[in-house]
Protein backbone atom coordinates (compact mmCIF):
# COMPACT_ATOMS: atom_id res chain seq x y z
CA UNK A 1 0.00 0.00 0.00
CA UNK A 2 1.43 3.74 -1.43
CA UNK A 3 1.34 5.93 1.83
CA UNK A 4 1.58 9.60 1.45
CA UNK A 5 4.79 11.08 1.61
CA UNK A 6 6.86 14.46 2.53
CA UNK A 7 3.44 16.69 1.45
CA UNK A 8 2.44 14.88 -1.24
CA UNK A 9 -0.55 12.54 -0.81
CA UNK A 10 -0.87 8.56 -1.62
CA UNK A 11 -2.82 9.55 -5.23
CA UNK A 12 0.22 11.83 -5.90
CA UNK A 13 2.67 9.22 -4.91
CA UNK A 14 1.17 7.25 -7.30
CA UNK A 15 1.11 9.31 -10.18
CA UNK A 16 5.01 9.52 -9.15
CA UNK A 17 6.09 6.56 -9.84
CA UNK A 18 3.59 5.59 -12.49
CA UNK A 19 5.45 8.73 -14.31
CA UNK A 20 8.68 7.77 -13.37
CA UNK A 21 8.35 4.58 -15.03
CA UNK A 22 6.51 5.71 -18.34
CA UNK A 23 10.00 8.26 -18.83
CA UNK A 24 12.08 5.21 -17.81
CA UNK A 25 10.56 2.93 -20.07
CA UNK A 26 10.02 0.33 -17.55
CA UNK A 27 7.60 -1.43 -16.27
CA UNK A 28 5.82 0.16 -13.52
CA UNK A 29 7.56 -0.57 -9.83
CA UNK A 30 7.05 0.63 -6.59
CA UNK A 31 8.68 -0.20 -3.41
CA UNK A 32 7.90 -1.56 -0.57
CA UNK A 33 8.13 0.73 2.29
CA UNK A 34 9.43 -0.43 6.01
CA UNK A 35 10.71 0.61 9.44
CA UNK A 36 14.01 -0.61 11.53
CA UNK A 37 14.34 0.05 15.09
CA UNK A 38 18.12 0.36 15.47
CA UNK A 39 18.73 1.50 19.09
CA UNK A 40 16.28 4.60 20.16
CA UNK A 41 15.76 5.63 16.50
CA UNK A 42 13.84 4.45 14.18
CA UNK A 43 14.63 4.38 10.22
CA UNK A 44 12.76 3.78 7.46
CA UNK A 45 13.48 2.27 4.17
CA UNK A 46 12.44 1.51 0.87
CA UNK A 47 12.60 -1.87 -0.32
CA UNK A 48 12.73 -2.73 -4.62
CA UNK A 49 12.83 -6.32 -5.98
CA UNK A 50 12.97 -9.84 -4.29
CA UNK A 51 16.31 -11.18 -3.15
CA UNK A 52 18.64 -12.92 -5.32
CA UNK A 53 22.20 -15.21 -5.20
CA UNK A 54 23.72 -12.17 -5.51
CA UNK A 55 24.49 -9.30 -3.36
CA UNK A 56 21.73 -6.61 -2.11
CA UNK A 57 22.09 -3.01 -3.40
CA UNK A 58 21.72 -0.69 0.02
CA UNK A 59 21.64 3.03 -1.29
CA UNK A 60 22.36 6.09 0.97
CA UNK A 61 21.78 9.21 0.04
CA UNK A 62 23.46 12.65 0.94
CA UNK A 63 23.19 14.68 3.19
CA UNK A 64 19.63 16.72 3.51
CA UNK A 65 17.66 14.64 0.64
CA UNK A 66 16.07 11.54 1.37
CA UNK A 67 15.44 7.91 -0.16
CA UNK A 68 14.04 9.38 -3.15
CA UNK A 69 17.22 11.06 -4.46
CA UNK A 70 17.52 7.11 -5.79
CA UNK A 71 14.27 6.13 -6.81
CA UNK A 72 14.76 6.35 -10.57
CA UNK A 73 18.02 4.32 -10.49
CA UNK A 74 16.34 1.91 -7.98
CA UNK A 75 13.24 1.45 -10.66
CA UNK A 76 15.80 0.59 -13.08
CA UNK A 77 17.66 -2.24 -11.55
CA UNK A 78 15.11 -3.55 -9.15
CA UNK A 79 13.69 -6.07 -11.89
CA UNK A 80 16.92 -8.45 -11.42
CA UNK A 81 18.25 -7.32 -8.31
CA UNK A 82 17.29 -6.61 -4.48
CA UNK A 83 17.54 -3.13 -3.76
CA UNK A 84 17.19 -1.00 -0.31
CA UNK A 85 17.28 2.68 -0.15
CA UNK A 86 17.54 3.59 3.56
CA UNK A 87 16.54 7.07 4.96
CA UNK A 88 20.08 8.08 7.11
CA UNK A 89 18.87 9.10 11.13
CA UNK A 90 17.70 13.05 11.22
CA UNK A 91 16.63 12.63 7.52
CA UNK A 92 13.13 11.85 5.28
CA UNK A 93 11.08 9.69 7.66
CA UNK A 94 13.61 8.45 9.77
CA UNK A 95 13.77 9.66 13.41
CA UNK A 96 16.14 12.41 14.82
CA UNK A 97 19.03 11.66 17.16
CA UNK A 98 17.62 13.55 20.76
CA UNK A 99 20.99 14.23 21.65
CA UNK A 100 22.60 15.44 18.19
CA UNK A 101 24.18 11.63 17.40
CA UNK A 102 25.01 12.53 13.37
CA UNK A 103 29.07 11.15 13.61
CA UNK A 104 29.46 8.83 11.00
CA UNK A 105 29.83 6.60 13.53
CA UNK A 106 26.31 6.93 14.45
CA UNK A 107 24.83 6.09 10.36
CA UNK A 108 26.95 3.36 10.03
CA UNK A 109 26.30 1.65 13.08
CA UNK A 110 22.52 2.38 12.13
CA UNK A 111 22.91 1.16 8.72
CA UNK A 112 24.61 -2.01 10.06
CA UNK A 113 22.28 -3.19 12.48
CA UNK A 114 19.25 -2.06 9.76
CA UNK A 115 20.61 -4.50 7.65
CA UNK A 116 21.02 -7.21 10.19
CA UNK A 117 17.68 -6.61 10.90
CA UNK A 118 16.19 -6.87 7.84
CA UNK A 119 18.39 -10.14 6.74
CA UNK A 120 20.99 -8.68 4.13
CA UNK A 121 24.19 -10.60 4.87
CA UNK A 122 25.53 -9.59 1.95
CA UNK A 123 25.97 -6.50 0.22
CA UNK A 124 26.81 -3.62 -1.92
CA UNK A 125 26.76 -0.25 -0.49
CA UNK A 126 26.45 2.45 -3.28
CA UNK A 127 26.84 5.98 -1.47
CA UNK A 128 26.45 9.33 -2.47
CA UNK A 129 28.05 12.33 -0.93
CA UNK A 130 27.49 11.40 3.21
CA UNK A 131 25.82 8.49 2.67
CA UNK A 132 29.38 7.88 0.63
CA UNK A 133 31.09 8.88 3.78
CA UNK A 134 29.02 6.25 5.80
CA UNK A 135 29.73 3.03 3.22
CA UNK A 136 33.42 3.90 3.59
CA UNK A 137 33.09 3.91 7.47
CA UNK A 138 31.12 0.83 7.18
CA UNK A 139 33.63 -1.21 4.74
CA UNK A 140 36.68 -0.01 6.24
CA UNK A 141 35.55 -0.40 10.05
CA UNK A 142 35.00 -3.92 11.88
CA UNK A 143 33.46 -7.15 9.70
CA UNK A 144 30.96 -6.88 7.33
CA UNK A 145 29.51 -8.62 4.57
CA UNK A 146 30.49 -6.03 2.03
CA UNK A 147 30.86 -7.33 -1.40
CA UNK A 148 31.91 -3.76 -3.00
CA UNK A 149 31.84 -0.26 -2.19
CA UNK A 150 30.35 2.45 -5.12
CA UNK A 151 30.98 6.33 -4.15
CA UNK A 152 28.84 8.83 -5.86
CA UNK A 153 30.74 12.12 -6.92
CA UNK A 154 32.56 11.86 -3.19
CA UNK A 155 36.31 11.13 -1.55
CA UNK A 156 37.82 11.12 1.42
CA UNK A 157 39.36 14.55 0.11
CA UNK A 158 36.70 16.99 -1.20
CA UNK A 159 36.68 21.01 -2.11
CA UNK A 160 36.60 22.60 1.18
CA UNK A 161 34.63 25.37 -0.94
CA UNK A 162 32.61 23.17 -2.45
CA UNK A 163 31.27 21.72 0.88
CA UNK A 164 30.96 24.56 2.43
CA UNK A 165 28.68 25.88 -0.18
CA UNK A 166 26.44 22.81 -0.26
CA UNK A 167 26.14 22.92 3.66
CA UNK A 168 25.53 26.47 3.50
CA UNK A 169 22.67 25.50 1.49
CA UNK A 170 21.40 22.79 3.39
CA UNK A 171 21.70 25.58 6.49
CA UNK A 172 20.29 28.02 5.33
CA UNK A 173 16.65 29.46 4.27
CA UNK A 174 14.44 26.95 6.36
CA UNK A 175 10.75 28.16 6.06
CA UNK A 176 8.24 28.44 2.96
CA UNK A 177 4.86 29.64 1.87
CA UNK A 178 4.73 27.07 -0.55
CA UNK A 179 6.13 23.78 -2.37
CA UNK A 180 7.12 26.57 -5.55
CA UNK A 181 8.72 28.63 -3.15
CA UNK A 182 11.14 26.14 -2.06
CA UNK A 183 11.86 25.06 -5.77
CA UNK A 184 12.98 28.35 -6.33
CA UNK A 185 14.98 28.41 -3.25
CA UNK A 186 16.65 25.02 -4.76
CA UNK A 187 16.64 26.59 -8.75
CA UNK A 188 18.65 29.72 -7.16
CA UNK A 189 21.00 27.46 -5.52
CA UNK A 190 21.39 25.86 -8.84
CA UNK A 191 22.46 28.71 -10.90
CA UNK A 192 18.31 28.81 -11.98
CA UNK A 193 18.08 26.18 -14.25
CA UNK A 194 17.56 22.39 -13.29
CA UNK A 195 20.11 19.24 -14.59
CA UNK A 196 19.09 18.38 -17.87
CA UNK A 197 16.90 21.28 -18.90
CA UNK A 198 17.55 22.91 -22.13
CA UNK A 199 19.66 26.70 -21.26
CA UNK A 200 17.78 27.30 -24.35
CA UNK A 201 14.35 27.75 -25.98
CA UNK A 202 14.04 23.86 -26.73
CA UNK A 203 12.06 21.61 -24.61
CA UNK A 204 13.90 18.54 -23.17
CA UNK A 205 13.40 15.67 -24.85
CA UNK A 206 9.46 13.34 -24.15
CA UNK A 207 11.76 10.76 -23.36
CA UNK A 208 14.03 12.40 -20.87
CA UNK A 209 13.51 11.18 -17.19
CA UNK A 210 11.08 12.95 -15.34
CA UNK A 211 14.33 14.02 -12.69
CA UNK A 212 15.46 15.97 -15.64
CA UNK A 213 12.08 18.33 -15.52
CA UNK A 214 10.85 21.15 -13.96
CA UNK A 215 7.72 19.03 -12.67
CA UNK A 216 9.96 16.69 -11.49
CA UNK A 217 12.06 18.96 -9.50
CA UNK A 218 8.90 19.81 -8.13
CA UNK A 219 8.10 16.91 -7.08
CA UNK A 220 11.07 15.70 -5.59
CA UNK A 221 11.33 18.91 -3.05
CA UNK A 222 7.89 18.00 -2.55
CA UNK A 223 8.92 14.80 -1.15
CA UNK A 224 11.67 16.10 1.41
CA UNK A 225 9.54 18.89 2.75
CA UNK A 226 6.60 18.77 6.04
CA UNK A 227 4.50 20.95 7.20
CA UNK A 228 4.47 23.34 11.07
CA UNK A 229 1.73 23.58 12.90
CA UNK A 230 1.80 27.08 11.18
CA UNK A 231 1.12 25.70 7.94
CA UNK A 232 4.02 26.98 6.68
CA UNK A 233 6.99 24.35 5.08
CA UNK A 234 10.42 22.79 6.25
CA UNK A 235 12.73 20.98 5.23
CA UNK A 236 12.30 17.26 5.98
CA UNK A 237 15.57 16.37 7.87
CA UNK A 238 16.76 17.62 11.30
CA UNK A 239 18.84 20.96 10.79
CA UNK A 240 19.74 21.74 14.57
CA UNK A 241 23.13 20.38 13.48
CA UNK A 242 23.77 21.95 10.40
CA UNK A 243 26.45 24.27 11.10
CA UNK A 244 30.47 24.82 9.45
CA UNK A 245 31.79 23.34 13.09
CA UNK A 246 29.82 20.53 12.22
CA UNK A 247 31.30 19.95 8.71
CA UNK A 248 34.67 20.52 9.62
CA UNK A 249 34.16 17.62 11.93
CA UNK A 250 32.20 15.42 9.33
CA UNK A 251 35.52 15.77 7.04
CA UNK A 252 37.93 15.73 10.18
CA UNK A 253 36.33 11.91 10.23
CA UNK A 254 36.60 11.48 6.28
CA UNK A 255 40.33 11.65 6.98
CA UNK A 256 40.42 9.31 9.54
CA UNK A 257 38.78 6.81 7.48
CA UNK A 258 41.61 7.31 4.84
CA UNK A 259 44.31 6.21 6.71
CA UNK A 260 42.02 2.97 7.65
CA UNK A 261 41.72 2.66 3.58
CA UNK A 262 43.90 -0.53 3.96
CA UNK A 263 41.65 -2.20 5.47
CA UNK A 264 39.39 -2.03 2.58
CA UNK A 265 38.65 -5.97 1.41
CA UNK A 266 36.23 -5.42 -1.48
CA UNK A 267 36.78 -3.96 -4.88
CA UNK A 268 35.00 -0.31 -5.09
CA UNK A 269 34.13 2.30 -8.03
CA UNK A 270 34.18 5.81 -7.93
CA UNK A 271 31.30 7.69 -9.96
CA UNK A 272 32.38 11.34 -10.71
CA UNK A 273 29.72 14.07 -12.12
CA UNK A 274 31.02 15.44 -15.28
CA UNK A 275 29.61 18.70 -13.74
CA UNK A 276 30.22 18.76 -10.26
CA UNK A 277 33.42 20.83 -8.58
CA UNK A 278 32.99 18.84 -4.98
CA UNK A 279 36.18 16.63 -5.90
CA UNK A 280 39.58 17.86 -7.64
CA UNK A 281 40.68 16.36 -10.98
CA UNK A 282 42.84 14.39 -9.70
CA UNK A 283 41.08 12.93 -7.04
CA UNK A 284 39.75 9.85 -8.62
CA UNK A 285 43.56 9.05 -9.57
CA UNK A 286 44.91 9.68 -6.10
CA UNK A 287 42.22 7.30 -4.21
CA UNK A 288 42.29 4.42 -6.33
CA UNK A 289 45.91 5.06 -6.41
CA UNK A 290 45.69 4.51 -2.55
CA UNK A 291 43.95 1.22 -2.51
CA UNK A 292 44.92 -2.74 -3.04
CA UNK A 293 41.74 -3.42 -3.90
CA UNK A 294 40.31 -3.53 -7.40
CA UNK A 295 39.44 0.03 -7.77
CA UNK A 296 38.35 2.44 -10.86
CA UNK A 297 36.63 5.80 -11.64
CA UNK A 298 34.05 6.65 -13.64
CA UNK A 299 33.22 10.00 -15.24
CA UNK A 300 29.62 10.71 -16.14
CA UNK A 301 28.33 13.36 -18.72
CA UNK A 302 25.77 15.56 -18.28
CA UNK A 303 25.60 14.95 -14.22
CA UNK A 304 26.14 17.21 -11.31
CA UNK A 305 27.09 16.41 -7.83
CA UNK A 306 23.44 14.63 -8.22
CA UNK A 307 24.69 11.90 -10.18
CA UNK A 308 21.96 9.43 -9.48
CA UNK A 309 19.37 12.03 -10.34
CA UNK A 310 21.15 13.92 -13.35
CA UNK A 311 21.82 10.76 -15.03
CA UNK A 312 20.14 7.58 -13.55
CA UNK A 313 20.19 5.75 -16.53
CA UNK A 314 23.84 5.90 -16.64
CA UNK A 315 24.57 5.01 -12.92
CA UNK A 316 22.02 2.18 -13.45
CA UNK A 317 23.52 1.05 -16.07
CA UNK A 318 27.13 1.05 -13.70
CA UNK A 319 25.37 -0.20 -10.58
CA UNK A 320 24.28 -3.84 -12.69
CA UNK A 321 27.84 -3.73 -14.33
CA UNK A 322 29.70 -3.57 -11.34
CA UNK A 323 27.15 -6.35 -9.55
CA UNK A 324 28.43 -8.32 -12.63
CA UNK A 325 32.10 -7.85 -11.67
CA UNK A 326 31.56 -8.31 -7.59
CA UNK A 327 29.87 -11.62 -8.52
CA UNK A 328 32.76 -12.90 -11.17
CA UNK A 329 36.23 -10.94 -9.05
CA UNK A 330 38.11 -12.54 -11.56
CA UNK A 331 36.25 -9.85 -14.33
CA UNK A 332 36.70 -7.10 -12.46
CA UNK A 333 40.41 -7.65 -11.76
CA UNK A 334 40.95 -7.85 -15.10
CA UNK A 335 39.41 -4.11 -15.56
CA UNK A 336 41.77 -1.10 -15.97
CA UNK A 337 42.81 -0.14 -12.84
CA UNK A 338 41.97 4.13 -12.68
CA UNK A 339 39.92 5.98 -14.40
CA UNK A 340 37.44 6.51 -17.31
CA UNK A 341 34.48 8.54 -19.00
CA UNK A 342 31.05 7.63 -19.62
CA UNK A 343 29.71 9.01 -22.38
Amino acid sequence: MIRGDGVLSAAEVVRYYRDLSTSLGCAPRTPAEGQALVGRVRLRYLEWGEPTSRPALVLLHGGGLNVHTWDAVAMLVSADHHVVAIDLRGHGASEWSPQLDYGLPDHADDVREALALLGIRSYVLVGMSLGGFVSLRIATSGPGEARGIVLVDVSTRVRLRSARQIRGFIAGRDEFDSVDDAVEYVRAHRGGRVPGESSGTTAPPATAPPVHRTESLRTHVALNLMRLATGRLTWRYDRRHRTMAELDAMLDDAAMIEESLPRLRCPLLLVVGADSDVLDPDEPARLTGLLTVPARAVTVEGAGHSVQRDAPVAVARLLVDFLDEVAMPQTYLNRPHGEGRNA
